[in-house]
């Protein structure tokens, strides 16, 4: 299973709290959004393991005092050309 085995990385982290802090440093306001998929996608990771990740999201940005958004649900599945990328002018 792609997402069986998911867990949080502390280089991936580092490396979102570096840029955060940059673009903060820069003005910039930081929001980490989870990207639209099919729903198909987001079946795939077992539910113990969603939770797990949304409250690794949910921890890291309260860290960072950014926003967290979840736009996994917000495009039909027919807006997809696979589990994960956007059509090219499926919004049009």
């Amino acid at each position: 299973k792609l997402h069986a085995s998911w867990a949080p990385k502390a280089e991936m982290d580092a490396c979102v709290e570096r840029m955060a802090r940059r673009l903060q440093e820069l003005g910039a306001q930081v929001i980490l959004l989870e990207c639209p998929v099919t729903s198909t996608f987001r079946r795939i990771m077992p539910a113990e393991k969603r939770a797990e990740y949304l409250a690794h999201v949910e921890d890291l940005s309260r860290r960072l005092g950014c926003k967290y958004v979840d736009a996994s649900a917000w495009l039909p599945d027919c807006y997809f050309k696979d589990s994960h990328h956007v059509a090219a002018g499926a919004m049009s």
